[in-house]
């Protein structure tokens, strides 16, 4: 028998989306997005990215990023510094 209670499926696809985002050490928590995950699935290539990083430009909440592959969960603000 199939529920069809809508339960399952949006668990289904949100485990979907959340390919890459980052890593849990349970298999039931939520993945924590990266700084890196986050910036690449906005659509930055990973060269661009790499450029920034190296000038010092990118800031998670306002803060210089010195290490991309640091959590950077729902809430927090990326941004790319002015030169």
């Amino acid at each position: 028998m199939v529920d069809r209670g809508g339960s399952a499926a949006p668990r289904i696809l949100e485990r979907l989306f959340d390919v890459g985002q980052g890593v849990s050490a349970a298999p039931d928590a939520p993945a924590v997005p990266t700084v890196r995950s986050r910036i690449l699935a906005a659509g930055v290539s990973p060269e661009r990215l790499d450029q920034h990083h190296r000038e010092g430009r990118v800031q998670l909440d306002g803060e210089p990023v010195t290490d991309l592959d640091m959590p950077a969960p729902k809430g927090t603000r990326i941004n790319f510094a002015a030169a």
